[in-house]
């Protein structure tokens, strides 16, 4: 509920690893603040729309998804924009050209589980989805270490939350009510000592706030006798798990020059590979008609042309910014690295210069890239 007073609505926290490290387990001790778990808690057959019907109804009260682990990429970025956007999406009413009517924006922590990484599954929907994680915390839940072949204890907590549960949520938010100005000053406290503790930046604020409320909730609660957490050893594990996946996203960005290699990756045989002087329109020494050199003939639409000799590499403008577009990387802040480190140049061009097909010179990019005459076959002609 204090999330309502970080000026965000809400931060998406993800909870991933193998069966049985207690993932479930914790969601349950999450919901079992405020009610029911088997009832407030979503299910894995859950649609994505009755999630967000949930997020409208409970409103502050944790949103909570068991076993995301078969969603889509697409599905899993949706989750996390509209869990952060706090609000029902626009949709018609089936009565008259009308929009339906929607709840007031919700503020509160979504929490979710699965076998797998959703910053993986989210990868696997586009190249760079750094807005997204940076939206969702993500935690890895590593296996503890129990008695082997006596499984008392964990069946022992999982019915106590079933049969205890909605006892203490009404005492720690009548407090909360009852003392706003203390909470808000001990939530923006703890969310400046985050930030400089784990050097965190403008863009890490779903993070940063999203930590923050669940710290000051916790000094809330243990200064109500609900909880005896070491606090500080909570606040500790916490910045160490905020630096630690600051510098994981940090690493995700391909670099231009990866960007780069993949783009010729995937168009290698829709390349023109003819040195800059050739000419393969007439005839050879011998009167012989000229021969296309091995790779130099695309195979497919062209893409790019690249002359050997001076190692200059042409790529055609339209079918680039065509490809950044499908894997959802940003075409302009791409073409600015490339003319800032790689000192590419935008001009025009006749791609089939020295070819029996003359096209209009048309806008291309420009740039010095060794490498491909080494190859006659493909990228994985040699180490090089």
């Amino acid at each position: 509920p204090l999330m309502a007073l970080t000026g965000l609505n809400s931060m998406s926290i993800h909870l991933y690893g193998g069966s049985g490290v207690g993932k479930t387990t914790a969601q349950m001790a999450a919901l079992g603040i405020w009610g029911s778990p088997d009832e407030l808690m979503n299910k894995p057959e859950d649609t994505h729309n009755a999630r967000m019907l949930r997020g409208e109804v409970m409103h502050n009260i944790p949103l909570v998804s068991d076993e995301m682990t078969n969603v889509s990429g697409e599905q899993m970025s949706d989750y996390v924009y509209q869990v952060s956007g706090g609000r029902q999406k626009n949709r018609m009413s089936m009565n008259g050209n009308t929009e339906r009517a929607r709840g007031k924006p919700w503020h509160l922590l979504a929490l979710s589980s699965g076998n797998t990484s959703a910053w993986e599954i989210l990868g696997r929907h586009k190249a760079t989805p750094k807005a997204e994680m940076l939206r969702m915390f993500e935690i890895r839940v590593k296996k503890m270490d129990f008695v082997k072949g006596d499984n008392t204890d964990t069946a022992s907590l999982i019915n106590d939350f079933k049969s205890n549960h909605g006892h203490i949520g009404a005492e720690y938010i009548q407090w909360v009510m009852n003392n706003k100005d203390e909470v808000k000053r001990t939530v923006e406290a703890v969310r400046i000592r985050l930030d400089k503790a784990a050097g965190l930046g403008p863009e890490n604020r779903f993070w940063s706030n999203g930590n923050a409320v669940i710290i000051a909730g916790l000094i809330f609660a243990k200064k109500l006798g609900l909880v005896h957490y070491d606090v500080p050893a909570v606040y500790k594990w916490v910045v160490n798990e905020l630096i630690s996946r600051n510098n994981f996203v940090n690493d995700v960005g391909a670099s231009v020059a990866e960007t780069l290699n993949n783009y010729l990756s995937e168009n290698y045989n829709n390349m023109l590979k003819i040195e800059s002087t050739e000419d393969l329109r007439g005839k050879n020494d011998n009167g012989l008609d000229q021969l296309v050199p091995v790779g130099a003939s695309p195979k497919g639409h062209l893409v790019a042309r690249y002359e050997p000799d001076t190692k200059l590499l042409f790529l055609r403008v339209k079918p680039f910014r065509q490809w950044c577009v499908d894997q959802q990387i940003n075409y302009q802040s791409v073409v600015d690295d490339l003319k800032d480190k790689m000192s590419a140049k935008s001009m025009k061009k006749r791609l089939t210069k020295g070819t029996d097909f003359n096209m209009p010179p048309e806008s291309v990019l420009v740039m010095e890239f060794a490498g491909l005459e080494e190859h006659s076959n493909g990228p994985e002609g040699t180490e090089d």
